[in-house]
């Protein structure tokens, strides 16, 4: 029987990082890289001793001497820096994670496989799997990126596992893939959306009901 078969690219490791609320790993990464290295006797004596202070007292100094478009632009470059670098490491956790993922099936079988330092591996059964659907990241919505995933008994069931099908897909290639991996859940019915002058509406009758 022919064997159906997707893999996912670096390229769309990093672009699955960017779209998904991955960033926000990224943040909490830093956060816990920055309280392990203050709990670090040395950095602690360091902070809290007579270098720390001294640090301290020159820093203030500096800024104090600093004009305000000057100390605007400071902030910007650090909040920029920090941005940049929550990005960075959150597209390396997406290519640990997701590296070298494939997802194929034959038959009535379809297997998942990814992972860089730990090799994870899913068998499951297309009739095992009970739901399917698109999760959209804040970035993502706007560029109609996001996880496509399913709900299935015995995928997703470890903890801080996601029941992924594909990590990064957008609206052409998720078509695609359902209709060779899933074509069960293959769905082209054309999508009604209500017209915007109905959010209008919507907003104001259900904004003032609790003032009624």
């Amino acid at each position: 029987p022919n064997k159906t078969e997707y893999h996912i690219s670096v390229k769309e490791l990093i672009l699955y990082a960017i779209t998904s609320n991955s960033f926000f790993a990224g943040l909490i990464f830093l956060l816990a890289v920055w309280q392990f290295v203050e709990d670090i006797p040395f950095v602690k004596s360091f902070i809290e001793g007579p270098a720390g202070s001294w640090v301290n007292q020159h820093l203030d100094s500096t800024v104090q001497g600093l004009s305000v478009p000057a100390i605007i632009t400071a902030v910007l470059f650090i909040l920029v820096a920090y941005i940049f670098f929550s990005f960075l490491i959150s597209i390396v956790l997406a290519v640990v994670k997701y590296y070298d993922f494939s997802v194929s099936r034959q038959d009535d079988k379809i297997e998942i496989t990814y992972g860089l330092l730990e090799k994870k591996r899913f068998h499951l059964s297309a009739d095992k799997i009970t739901a399917l659907y698109l999760k959209h990241g804040l970035i993502g919505q706007f560029w109609k990126i996001g996880e496509l995933k399913i709900e299935s008994i015995g995928y997703g069931d470890e903890k801080g596992e996601a029941a992924i099908l594909y990590p990064v897909i957008n609206d052409d290639k998720r078509v695609g893939i359902l209709k060779t991996l899933l074509p069960e859940y293959a769905f082209e019915d054309a999508v009604c959306k209500p017209p915007k002058r109905a959010l209008k509406s919507f907003l104001v009758k259900y904004t003032s009901i609790p003032f009624i």
